[in-house]
Parts: C-alpha cells; structure tokens; sequence
C-alpha cells in the first residue's frame, strides 16, 4: 500500500469518529434548547 494511500485512509477514519461526536454534541445541544423551549411555536 502507498504511504499516501495509508495516511489518507487513518484522516478518513478519525475524520469519521470526530464527525459522530460532533453530530452527537450537537444533537445534545438541540435536545436541551427544545427543553428549554417548551411553549408553542408562534404561527406567523
């Protein structure tokens, strides 16, 4: 396997691993401002 090959395929991978934990912080933060925003949403 080229050198180039093996460091593209290991910045894949924790390019992958830091995404799903962004994707989860970021989902946790939702959850916690809908509870924050419990009323009704304002029909324009």
């Amino acid at each position: 396997m080229m050198l180039i090959d093996k460091i593209i395929q290991e910045l894949h991978q924790i390019l992958s691993e830091n995404l799903i934990q962004i994707y989860e912080l970021f989902h946790q933060m939702c959850l916690e401002i809908n509870q924050e925003n419990q009323q009704p949403p304002v029909k324009p």
